[in-house]
């Protein structure tokens, strides 16, 4: 099924190896983990999301989809469906990477000092700044 413009193709639960592996040690440097959504269940409505992520989005998949891209380490970089702030699932997969993961967390300006030092302890290097949109009009 080949996909219109400005769409996505459809999802492959099951993708193949591609041609080109990358070197040893290499980084997956952005990728997003949603779930298991009973434990994780997405906390943002509709209204400020732009997509609901698949259930395939976990990461245990994400595990396997590395093994199959060969990477050994990666970046997550925590996702809006997630909910305004809320770092969780995000937390949960660097704790279960054994160090081979870290994350860039969504934060609000009401942040403490405490809070980023917690952030930082747990596996955390950066953060990332949404700004809300409405169609194709950003909300300052």
């Amino acid at each position: 099924m080949a996909s219109s413009p400005g769409s996505h193709p459809p999802f492959n639960p099951n993708p193949g190896r591609p041609r080109f592996m990358p070197p040893a040690g290499s980084c997956d440097t952005h990728f997003h983990i949603y779930g298991p959504f009973d434990k994780f269940p997405l906390k943002s409505s509709m209204y400020e999301r732009w997509y609901t992520p698949t259930d395939f989005s976990t990461y245990d998949h994400y595990l396997k989809m590395q093994a199959i891209l060969g990477f050994e380490r990666g970046v997550i970089v925590t996702g809006n469906p997630c909910g305004r702030f809320n770092n969780d699932a995000t937390l949960d997969a660097i704790a279960r990477s054994n160090g081979a993961i870290k994350g860039l967390a969504h934060l609000d300006s009401l942040i403490d000092q405490k809070e980023l030092e917690s952030l930082a302890v747990n596996g955390f290097t950066g953060f990332r700044i949404r700004r809300r949109a409405i169609g194709s009009e950003f909300i300052r």
